[in-house]
This record gives structure tokens, sequence and C-alpha cells, in this order.
């Protein structure tokens, strides 16, 4: 008997009278009637019904197994997020201990930056005074040199003239002198605010290594 399987229908025809028959796939194997002559057949696809229901048989038993193993999955998750739950809690209770044995961190206390106030004025007396001594140099040094100019041009004083002019020439090495005391005298009154200032930044330097560590032991 020729038959074709579509659609979970078997398609055949009857043995007697050769008309055209349609049978549920579940109906395989299955005794049945001709609706047209009424002889019995036996419904064809045995073949394929019995390869239907092992492949759906087949199918279940993965869906099964793939469900089992999600749960078991999901079983050894959520174990292993109770042992990281309790592993962090004894972690806390160890520090919680430790921390009751050791005490709270020591407090550090800041030193205190002296301001260094009397170098600082002793610093700007020095500079004052070579900035005077510069001044007063180069105004004694004009006032010689603009005399014996004025003296030159006095041709009745010829005698003076040439005394202005020996003052004015004989005033070059005390200009020099004052010139190089003054600035002596402002770098020593600079070098003392440099020696401040590198004072101050040590203390200041100590504060944030102390303030460093306390930071570390909290």
């Amino acid at each position: 008997m020729s038959y074709k399987i579509t659609k979970g229908k078997v398609i055949h025809s009857c043995t007697v009278c050769r008309v055209d028959l349609e049978n549920s796939l579940n109906e395989a194997g299955q005794n049945d009637n001709c609706p047209r002559c009424g002889a019995s057949f036996v419904v064809p696809g045995e073949r394929e019904l019995s390869e239907l229901r092992t492949a759906e048989e087949a199918s279940r038993r993965m869906e099964a197994q793939k469900r089992a193993e999600e749960q078991l999955e999901e079983q050894q998750r959520t174990q292993r997020q109770a042992e990281a739950r309790q592993r962090a809690a004894a972690r806390n209770g160890e520090n919680a201990v430790s921390g009751a044995a050791v005490g709270p961190p020591m407090a550090v206390s800041r030193l205190n930056v002296p301001k260094y106030s009397g170098l600082s004025a002793i610093g700007w007396i020095i500079i004052f005074v070579g900035i005077i001594d510069i001044c007063i140099v180069v105004v004694v040094a004009l006032f010689l040199i603009v005399g014996a100019i004025a003296a030159a041009n006095d041709f009745n004083s010829r005698g003076t003239a040439g005394a202005f002019a020996l003052a004015g020439l004989g005033s070059i090495p005390l200009v020099i002198s004052g010139i190089l005391s003054g600035v002596v005298l402002i770098g020593i009154g600079n070098a003392i605010h440099a020696y401040r200032d590198i004072a101050m930044n040590s203390f200041n330097l100590t504060n944030a290594v102390l303030q460093l560590a306390q930071a570390k032991t909290e």
C-alpha cells in the first residue's frame, strides 16, 4: 500500500475501491473502515509514528535533563553565595576583634610652624640699610661730579676747578666700594629671608609626612 505523511496526516487509498483516504498519524496501526465501501483496513504509517514518538521522547528527556542541570547550577550558585557571605562575615568578625585589641589609631598632632618674625625683620633692616648706603654713595658721588663740572666751567677759579676735578676722580673708588657694600648688605638680607623660608618649609614638610602616616594607619 502506498501512502504519504504530511502535516501529521496519513494520505492513502482504500485497497478495495481505491478511494482517497486520510487518517491522523496517531491512528497508524489501528483498524479502520472505508467510508465508501466499508472495507476494513489498517491505517499505515506505524514506522513513522514510532520514529516520531521516539524523537518526542528523546526531546522530552533532553528538556528534562536541561532543567535538571539548570536547577543544579542554581543550587551551586546559591551555595557559593552563601559561602561567600559566611567568609565575609568571618573576616568582618576578625577585623572587629583585631580592631578592639589594637584600639583606635593614635592621633598624630601637627607641628606648629614658627613665623620667624625676628629673622624676617632683621633681613628687611639689613636690606633697607644696604639700599640707603647705595643711595648715599650715589648722591655724594653725583654732588662731587656736578661740582667738578661746574668748577671746570668757571675760568676765574681754575684752582677750585682742579680741586673739584680731583675730588670727582677720587670719589670713584668710594662709589664703587659703597655700592658693593650696599649690594652685600642686600644679599645678606635676602639670604636671611631664604633661610627663614627653608625653615618654614621643613616644618610644613614634616606636617605633611605626619598627616600621610596618620591616613595610612586609619
